[in-house]
């Protein structure tokens, strides 16, 4: 996630894109917001607690559980309204709340009619996804005249018309879109999770986490923030709101369980932002990681996008955790160039990158000629040719992403992307290339 919107769609998983993989982000300002968190009342708002001073004290919560675990458990939630997940099971089962496994689970609240992991694949190709009573469908349409129409209400229909091409034209389509955007990304990844050994989300405390998953943005040519008195953060029911004067964004937890095997619980979320004073808008379904070094990384080209056999996402695993064939916890040297910090797009200075990966997870470092202390990098390669690194500036909080490409060319690892800074718009190319060392298998 990155620029004004931290939910950019184009960070992987379920979203708003239209053609060309562009994001399609028009609708009218707040419509789709008011009708998701209708019913939700208490409101809290806030500045966020630095990342460092971040308290998370247990709590539990009703629990909506994979079927995969028979042990459906309910408790009553004894924390303040808005500061816990409410409905929702970020929890271990009762009388056993700080110990594993812990066991994959989803939101009653946002996702009422899923009653039962086993129902999701009957759900995807059956279940309207907006519940308003009189609901005539979502409308998508082509760019060649031969294109008919399709009016869909079901991800399934829904999916089957996007990949005709068909795309939702009109701001209010665009609305009408987030509940198949959102459905679309719970419904073929919760079969999949698994039991975790190890969370950081079983017990999370939203006012806490507001300051991590929607940070304050960033000055365009420094990592630094400023003070803006028109920001701030909001928590309605499970959603965490930021805007300010120029833009919003909300991000709401719906399940959590370990998506890609690592031992891990992951944290699936729907997420929208958008212009304050505009009509642009964009919505998406993500993932998040938290691992033994407490640092949040998207792992949403991870995610599955529709209904899938045990034995893709087996695949795909089996790929992480042969780390894509590179070698293992050992540091990589990257050289390459960079444009953060740049008045002219088509200058960028010298940028030098230390990177170790495992499991696909990345971690180190970069200096620049802009930045020359080392800034700390986190991040994930989600398939074989992309990946995203999250730069953690400021109170190890997300000072901007990096989304790239990836490639192995000869002995050298390849990266190239663009950096965008939290809150901004423009990107700035990010290119680095180091050699591998040792013999690490092919890919």
């Amino acid at each position: 996630m990155t620029s004004s919107d931290r939910m950019r769609p184009a960070e992987g998983g379920v979203d708003s894109a239209g053609r060309n993989g562009r994001a399609r982000t028009d609708w009218t300002a707040w419509g789709l917001v008011a009708l998701m968190t209708a019913a939700f009342a208490a409101v809290c708002c806030f500045r966020p607690e630095p990342v460092a001073a971040r308290a998370s004290p247990p709590g539990s919560d009703t629990l909506g559980r994979s079927a995969a675990s028979p042990r459906v458990t309910n408790a009553a939630a004894s924390v303040p309204s808005g500061v816990f997940l409410s409905g929702f099971g970020i929890a271990a089962p009762v009388g056993d709340s700080e110990r594993p496994p812990f066991v994959p689970r989803w939101s009653r609240l946002a996702f009422a009619a899923l009653k039962d992991v086993a129902e999701c694949d009957r759900l995807w190709r059956t279940h309207r996804v907006c519940d308003v009573e009189n609901w005539e469908g979502l409308t998508l349409r082509g760019d060649d005249e031969g294109q008919r129409p399709r009016v869909v209400k079901t991800c399934a229909e829904w999916a089957a018309a996007r990949d005709a091409g068909l795309y939702a034209f009109s701001t209010y389509d665009m609305c009408q879109e987030s509940y198949f955007i959102h459905w679309s990304g719970i419904l073929p990844n919760l079969p999949h999770l698994m039991d975790s050994a190890h969370s950081a989300f079983h017990a999370l405390e939203l006012r806490g986490f507001a300051s991590e998953i929607l940070p304050p943005c960033v000055d365009r040519f420094a990592i630094t923030r400023g003070v803006d008195p028109s920001e701030r953060w909001r928590i309605v029911g499970n959603t965490i709101h930021r805007d300010d004067d120029a833009s919003f964004a909300w991000v709401e937890p719906v399940a959590a369980g370990d998506l890609d095997g690592d031992g891990w619980e992951d944290l699936i979320v729907n997420c929208g932002s958008g212009a304050t004073q505009g009509t642009m808008r964009g919505y998406g379904c993500a993932a998040y990681a938290r691992r033994a070094d407490g640092l949040l990384v998207s792992i949403s080209g991870r995610m599955l996008d529709r209904p899938s056999p045990p034995n893709v996402i087996a695949a795909s695993r089996a790929e992480w955790r042969a780390n894509f064939g590179l070698p293992v916890d050992t540091w990589i040297e990257f050289e390459g160039r960079c444009g953060c910090g740049e008045i002219r797009d088509d200058r960028t200075h010298p940028l030098h990158v230390r990177l170790r990966s495992e499991f696909g997870y990345l971690n180190g470092s970069y200096t620049c000629a802009n930045n020359p202390k080392p800034v700390p990098l986190a991040g994930a390669l989600w398939t074989k040719t992309d990946g995203i690194l999250h730069e953690f500036g400021i109170d190890r909080s997300w000072t901007a992403d990096i989304d790239f490409e990836w490639s192995r060319q000869g002995d050298d690892l390849v990266i190239a992307g663009h950096r965008c800074g939290v809150g901004q718009m423009e990107t700035d190319e990010w290119i680095a290339r180091g050699p591998v060392p040792g013999r690490a298998a092919g890919r």
